[in-house]
């Protein structure tokens, strides 16, 4: 892509915040919960039944009301969306494809968030995303003719959630249900890229959550038998391999 494009999806990502700050804060629940609708601190309705959260509280994670924070902080979610987009974008060859690039990146990073928050991963964010990732690489494939790599890509999306799916049978305690499901739009965007890309990402994924368990560990912040987030590093280990791939190209 040239630098006009890759700007443009800084910029992408610059404006995808407020959304995904809402999206965060709504679906930072326990799992079987309803979405938020209100400031946890005042009550104030933030949310009607067909609208996302009121513009004041999109902009600057406060609530209008009483001045709480409810979510992620000013430019936190702009910030990292807008970077991993700009650096994301040198690797697209077409629209459809940064397309798709641009959609899993805010989906992952607002994903990373909920996890990080509550440890689960929404099936109201990640089935859509897997669906709409793959989506927009079929398109990709029809203008450009790589039938090859979409062929790829969904064999990827599904050999990655069958390897989370056993490691959820093999160790419940430390692999969930979203993971899976998140493993779906993941591995079809890696897989696009090639099966060692695929790989790179997965074996990212294991190493740096396994560079923070250690640190956890010698911190004495948490022990051996404690759960942390999978999700950011899923999303770290996906986002590393292709900046690799698009690197070493």
């Amino acid at each position: 892509m040239s630098p006009a494009w890759i700007a443009a999806a800084g910029l992408i990502g610059l404006s995808t915040g407020p959304l995904q700050r809402a999206v965060a804060f709504a679906s930072s629940v326990p799992s079987g919960q309803p979405w938020r609708r209100s400031c946890p601190a005042c009550g104030y309705g933030l949310t009607g039944d067909r609208r996302p959260l009121r513009t004041a509280a999109w902009v600057t994670g406060r609530c209008p009301q009483c001045r709480s924070r409810i979510g992620l902080r000013t430019l936190v979610p702009e910030l990292v969306t807008a970077t991993a987009l700009a650096v994301l974008a040198a690797r697209a060859s077409s629209v459809p494809e940064l397309a798709a690039l641009a959609l899993l990146a805010a989906g992952a990073i607002t994903l990373a968030f909920v996890d990080a928050a509550v440890h689960r991963l929404p099936d109201r964010i990640t089935l859509p995303l897997g669906a709409a990732v793959i989506g927009l690489l079929a398109i990709a494939a029809a203008t450009s003719g790589q039938w090859g790599g979409l062929l790829r890509a969904v064999l990827a999306a599904a050999a990655l959630a069958a390897f989370y799916l056993a490691l959820l049978i093999a160790m419940p305690s430390g692999t969930g249900p979203g993971d899976v499901k998140f493993a779906v739009p993941l591995g079809a965007m890696l897989g696009w890229y090639g099966w060692g890309v695929l790989i790179t990402g997965t074996v990212s994924t294991f190493l740096l959550a396994g560079v923070y368990a250690l640190a956890l560990l010698i911190s004495h912040r948490a022990s051996a038998k404690d759960s942390f987030a999978f999700g950011p590093f899923m999303a770290a280990g996906a986002v590393a391999a292709i900046i690799a791939a698009s690197v070493g190209s």
